[in-house]
């Protein structure tokens, strides 16, 4: 077993059910493998809360995502990552979609118009600036979408007691479980503020050595019942 590592703490990231990661070549010529998780849509992962990932500021989150073509459906959200009552990005109805709490404790879900396909690896980027309402989201290293809305990105955000969750919300009274590849899962307590970190972050293996990563998730042990992030 190997446990999550997040700045100097550690907590432990529990899969729901039995997992396996799934071998792919890093790169063309590159004897290294690397691995990605795959989630069936009644798994998932999560750790119980901790300050580490207590965004009420700036904040970027990245990953590689292969939704199942279930997971790009009408009326259906798939849930990439999540701190329920404070944060979280997903698919919804084919889209990429994300929601920001704010100081009072409610929140507002904002669908973009951002097509995700499924059964293709696409790389995708969401920076929260704060103090300016903006959220800027990259796909595959560009620049898909700046939308600045003090509604949907609120200058002060809530922490919540609730732990994070990867492939599926804590709480909701939907089905929002994630079906098909993840992977390069990272959180950042800064914003991305130009398409050149995003394409670090597409094209880094292992933690780069970006100013304010905080946690990351290669999912690179192959099976078990934890999973574990490596930091600078």
């Amino acid at each position: 077993m190997s446990k999550l590592i997040v700045a100097a703490v550690t907590c432990a990231l529990f899969v729901s059910s039995p997992w396996f990661d799934v071998s792919s070549a890093k790169a063309a010529g590159n004897s290294t493998v690397d691995s990605y998780i795959t989630l069936n849509g009644t798994n998932y992962l999560n750790a119980a809360d901790n300050n580490v990932w207590d965004f009420t500021g700036n904040m970027t989150m990245t990953a590689w995502i292969k939704p199942d073509a279930s997971c790009v459906a009408a009326s259906v959200l798939c849930m990439i990552v999540n701190k329920e009552n404070s944060w979280e990005f997903a698919v919804n109805g084919g889209n990429l979609d994300y929601a920001l709490t704010n100081s009072g404790g409610s929140w507002s879900f904002y669908g973009t118009d951002i097509p995700i396909t499924a059964g293709v690896w696409t790389h995708v980027a969401f920076a929260v600036s704060r103090s300016t309402n903006t959220m800027t989201i990259y796909v595959n290293g560009q620049l898909a979408s700046t939308v600045t809305n003090a509604t949907y990105v609120p200058t002060t955000g809530a922490n919540s007691a609730n732990g994070l969750t990867i492939g599926s919300r804590e709480a909701g009274p939907w089905n929002s479980k994630w079906s098909g590849g993840l992977d390069e899962v990272r959180l950042y307590s800064s914003a991305f503020t130009n398409a050149s970190q995003a394409v670090a972050a597409m094209n880094t293996w292992g933690p780069a050595n970006a100013s304010g990563l905080v946690a990351y998730w290669d999912f690179n042990e192959g099976s078990g019942d934890r999973k574990s992030t490596r930091l600078n």
